[in-house]
């Protein structure tokens, strides 16, 4: 009964492993085809030697037409022009 209930297991572990594993694939997947919008922010100056952005943040654009860039947070007014070519930091 023991050799069972363990074999039982196993079958049960190695299920949970492979649709953890799946569902992580499909996620890396999902993440690497949605475009990336970008974010034109406004330089917030915080001394007289250097400027800083208030959200801090560095995008690597990975989508193979580039990405488009909006100047509000909400991405409803696209920058005329401006498309970061694949491989561009932001």
């Amino acid at each position: 009964m023991k050799k069972y209930a363990f074999t039982l297991l196993k079958k049960k572990v190695f299920a949970l492993l492979a649709a953890v594993m799946l569902a992580g694939g499909a996620l890396v997947a999902t993440s690497a085809i949605a475009p990336v919008a970008v974010h034109a922010e406004q330089p917030v100056e915080t001394n007289g030697y250097y400027q800083e952005y208030p959200l801090n943040k560095i995008v690597a654009i990975a989508k193979a037409s580039g990405s488009q860039v909006y100047s509000d947070p909400a991405l409803t007014k696209p920058i005329t022009g401006k498309v970061l070519p694949k491989g561009s930091r932001w």
